[in-house]
């Protein structure tokens, strides 16, 4: 995987020893705050890459309050059924059966495992925001709050809820009370 910071331009390690080196910003209001780390995740069929682009403008406002990190799913997209290509180097997070009665995300377990190294390996982060399928997964990963996937705030932007009742079962269980 290969970590993207939209704004900063340095490696994902480079960017945390900066953040913590760096001065506090101080807002309109006076107050004195440190840039904020956001993991950010892409829909199904983009990339780290295509996404940071098509919302570099959404994203703009941020630049002065927070490091945007724009990684890659860990799964290439593959289309099930699907009229027409999906392009080279689209990635997803996990697959979706798609028997209605019984949806299940495959591969989830998996990129919670990748999740982990990215935290390992470009963390801390502050927060993690999330477009589409990258969003659902966001949700799944508030809800767990792994001890080594560990964030602040979880933003969720045009997502579908979890329909995989069996893991939304397992998530709510160990969900924090």
């Amino acid at each position: 995987w290969a970590a993207r910071s939209t704004f900063v331009g340095s490696s994902s390690q480079a960017g945390a020893k900066k953040q913590a080196e760096q001065k506090p910003l101080v807002l309109p209001s006076g107050v004195k705050h440190n840039r904020l780390r956001i993991l950010v995740l892409h829909g199904m069929k983009m990339n780290g890459k295509s996404f940071e682009k098509k919302a570099r403008n959404f994203f703009g406002p941020l630049r002065d309050l927070a490091e945007l990190v724009f990684i890659d799913g860990p799964r290439p997209y593959v289309a099930a059924g699907e009229t027409g290509a999906a392009g080279t180097g689209v990635r997803c997070w996990y697959d979706t059966t798609d028997d209605s009665g019984s949806i299940q995300y495959v591969g989830l377990g998996d990129t919670l495992g990748y999740m982990e190294r990215v935290f390992a390996e470009s963390g801390p982060f502050d927060g993690v925001l999330g477009f589409s399928q990258g969003g659902c997964f966001a949700a799944i990963m508030a809800a767990l709050q792994k001890s080594t996937l560990k964030f602040r705030f979880c933003v969720i932007i045009s997502a579908p809820y979890c329909r995989d009742s069996k893991r939304l079962e397992l998530h709510l269980k160990e969900a924090p009370v």
